[in-house]
């Protein structure tokens, strides 16, 4: 079976466990922010209504930029594994208070904190993911493993909404899902500390910052690269592409369900189940393909 597998995906010797412990972690880190979208999605429009997303979207990109020159100045100190050890338990034992907040001091703009705070986790937490991933493997390697690995995030995805679809009445609301999200980003911490103390490669440690850079340095080194802008009008346009579809898909599912928070999240686990699954085949059995044959920007 072993050996079947390697031929299938490409995976030659040695390198089973990186994947392995690789594909976990990325599987576990977009598992717990599948699962944070539609609990975040639910309190906020039964506190809210959709129209009030358009001061959350707003928001984020503040803290965010607070943030990041904080977490850069962290990481080129103590280097990025320990940083992601560290950030994985910290957002653990956020949404333990979250769920304390809301079972017991519950205040109005508690919801929206919690929104701008999934969407926060949901760019930090995948970033460390890949930054750990390319410190691991070379580029050549990339070519071959970024397939499969990548479809971690998508089998993530399917079980992240499997469990905000299935476990939303068992555990007793939307709110006590939030218990099993602080397990999921507590179980990334684990697997990034598995990761961290076989140090599989040498390379791990190319995660350490060797200089520091200040976000304006950042932008300037954007302005002055022609790739770096192209990409960044690419993001540019697909944020706000994705922002507007998913104030589309939150309007319509308020006006279906009227508000009721657990209806929500449920709706919203089966829709992150479907596109899971849909996505995954993609990435195991079409991307890895892809970019050996046709090269990043043609797959793009």
């Amino acid at each position: 079976m072993l050996l079947w597998a390697r031929r299938v995906f490409d995976v030659k010797a040695g390198e089973g466990l990186p994947v392995a412990l690789t594909f976990g972690y990325i599987a576990v880190v977009v598992s717990a922010f599948l699962l944070a979208k539609p609990i975040r999605n639910a309190l906020f429009l039964k506190q809210y209504g959709p129209y009030a997303l358009v001061y959350v979207y707003a928001a984020v990109p503040g803290v965010l930029a607070l943030f990041v020159p904080v977490y850069n100045r962290i990481a080129a100190r103590f280097g990025s594994r320990i940083v992601a050890i560290g950030t994985l338990l910290f957002f653990s034992a956020n949404v333990l208070l979250f769920w304390y907040g809301f079972r017991f001091h519950r205040f109005w703009l508690l919801p929206g904190i919690l929104y701008v705070w999934v969407n926060c986790f949901g760019i930090i937490a995948p970033v460390q993911t890949w930054n750990l991933t390319n410190a691991l493997f070379h580029t050549r390697q990339a070519k071959r493993l970024f397939g499969l690995m990548g479809s971690g995030a998508s089998l993530g995805a399917i079980a992240g909404g499997m469990l905000a679809r299935f476990l939303v009445g068992p555990v007793g609301g939307a709110v006590n899902l939030l218990l099993v999200l602080a397990v999921l980003i507590l179980m990334a911490a684990v697997l990034v500390t598995l990761i961290s103390v076989r140090r599989i490669r040498g390379r791990v440690e190319r995660t350490r910052q060797s200089g520091r850079s200040s976000a304006r340095d950042t932008f300037r080194d954007i302005a002055a690269t022609p790739y770096l802008r192209q990409i960044a009008a690419v993001v540019f346009l697909l944020t706000i592409v994705t922002q507007w579809t998913a104030f589309q898909l939150s309007l319509m599912a308020d006006r279906g369900f009227g508000g009721h928070a657990d209806l929500l999240t449920e709706f919203f686990g089966t829709f992150n189940v479907a596109l899971g699954i849909f996505s995954f085949l993609v990435q195991l059995f079409a991307t890895g393909r892809l970019l050996r044959n046709f090269g990043v920007g043609v797959t793009l």
